[in-house]
Order: structure tokens, then C-alpha cells, then sequence
């Protein structure tokens, strides 16, 4: 195991000082979440100006809401236990929202038996009860929020036509988090995200509207792979800590399911 762990370590660091930084910065990929944007609309009259929120989601449904299945890279994949348990998820309200009960996104904890509720949330990554196949599984339900975070900004937004109503739509955001990993297991405290990460990730996708395809009035399903990734500072003094702060969590691999 702790060969391993210096693998892990190694692999990211080389990532680090591959990737085009900005501002002295740079997004290390985290994994791919499947799935797509829902936009639902005030009422059936489906235009930009009557949007209230868009929901990410696995499936094409107002019924199914389920966040997107991620699946993570490694080494991401072996520190946070990725078995096809876990969802991304995020609903954000529109500035045309005219719905007086837009829905809301709540963040859990688990605490040994049951899912907790803990405060409203812009978006999580969530740990579905079904552990292979994750949001996938219309049954299945949040237990854990293990990354969570209330706020976000756009980055970027292109809606290309693609003839006959349907549309390409290409997107970017930031999304800020808590700044902590919130672990399945009750049993081990909240862990601050360790350096060389700043709790901030980075959502993007070419997500396709196919009106062929369209069977739910009053909201239109932007379907595709979305690209997480986590941002980190690269800097030389930063990366010579990093080994450290990437051990605490090496060393709690086990806890994704004890």
C-alpha cells in the first residue's frame, strides 16, 4: 500500500507541472460525470426568458432526478473509493424563476444508519446507496455529500444551432466548495481539502439538445459528458509540501465504506 500511495503522488505531481497553469494556477482532472443539464422552464412555454433552474441529472426525466454518474480518474478514483457510487449534482434558479418553490439541493451526512440533512447547497458530489451503479439507479438515494459547496460562477456559455431545434450548448463554471472533505464514515471528522488544492473545481461540457428527443413539456434535457476538475496552486515551495498533504488522505482509503 504505501508503494502505491508514492505512485499516486508522483502521478499527480507530474500532472501538476504538465499542465498550462493560469494565474498560477492549474485544473487537475478529476473525472467525467454522464448525464446532462435539465433546464426546466416556468411553465410549458419553453424560451430563455421563462427558464427557472437548470438541475444536472443522469437521465431525461422530470420524474428521475438523479445527479450524473461520475466516474473518477485516478488517483482520485482510489482515494475517494469510486466503486459507480457516486453523483454529481447542482440546481441552480434562474434570474427568470417565477416559481415561488423552486426546488432545493440539500447536502447529507451519514451517520452510521441514516442519510442527515445538513443546510441547502448549490452542488455535491454525492454518494448514492447504490454503491456499483451509483444515480444510475433510479432507486437509488444520497447518503453523503462528500464534497459540497454553495456558490459558483459562470465562466463561459456558447448555444450553437444545430438545424430542426436542436442545439449544442458549451459551458464552463467554477464551482466553490466548503473547503472540506466531508468522509462517508461518521467515525472520522470532516478533513480540510489539503494543498496543493484550493477547494475550488471546474466544471465543463458540450452537452447536445435533441428535439427529436423531446418528451417532457415545460423542460428540454442538454445530454452529455461533463469534466470535473479540481484546482491546484503549482507552484515549486506548494509542491514540495504536496506529498504530505495528499498522505492524510491516502492513508484513509479505507474509510469509503467502514
Amino acid at each position: 500500500m504505501k508503494s502505491l500511495v508514492y505512485v499516486w503522488i508522483t502521478a499527480l505531481l507530474v500532472t501538476l507541472t504538465m499542465l498550462p497553469a493560469v494565474h498560477a494556477q492549474t485544473w487537475v482532472p478529476v473525472g467525467t460525470a454522464t448525464g446532462g443539464v435539465a433546464v426546466y422552464f416556468n411553465d410549458t412555454t419553453e424560451v430563455p426568458a421563462n427558464v427557472s433552474y437548470l438541475r444536472v441529472q443522469y437521465a431525461n426525466s422530470t420524474t428521475n432526478v438523479n445527479g450524473a454518474h461520475i466516474s473518477m480518474l485516478e488517483p482520485f478514483k482510489t482515494i475517494f473509493g469510486d466503486l459507480g457510487q457516486y453523483g454529481f449534482d447542482l440546481i441552480a434558479v434562474a434570474s427568470t424563476n417565477t416559481n415561488p418553490t423552486p426546488p432545493v439541493l440539500y447536502a447529507y451526512d451519514w451517520n452510521g444508519s441514516t442519510p442527515v440533512q445538513n443546510g441547502t447547497v448549490l452542488w455535491a458530489t454525492n454518494v448514492y446507496s447504490d454503491w456499483y451503479n451509483g444515480p444510475t439507479n433510479p432507486s437509488a438515494y444520497v447518503l453523503n455529500s462528500t464534497l459540497r459547496g454553495t456558490s459558483g460562477t459562470p465562466v463561459s456559455f456558447t448555444l450553437t444551432p444545430l438545424g430542426g431545434g436542436s442545439f449544442q450548448a458549451d459551458f464552463a463554471a467554477i464551482l466553490n466548495s466548503d473547503g472540506f472533505i466531508h468522509w462517508y464514515n461518521p467515525a472520522y471528522p470532516d478533513m480540510p481539502i489539503p494543498y496543493p488544492f484550493t477547494g475550488k473545481f471546474l466544471v465543463t461540457g458540450t452537452l447536445i439538445y435533441d428535439k427529436n428527443l423531446d418528451t417532457t413539456p415545460g423542460m428540454d434535457f442538454y445530454a452529455g459528458t461533463m469534466n470535473l476538475y479540481a484546482q491546484a496552486i503549482p507552484d515549486t515551495a506548494t509542491l514540495t509540501l504536496f506529498g504530505t498533504g495528499l498522505l492524510p488522505l491516502a492513508a484513509l482509503l479505507r474509510r469509503r465504506r467502514v
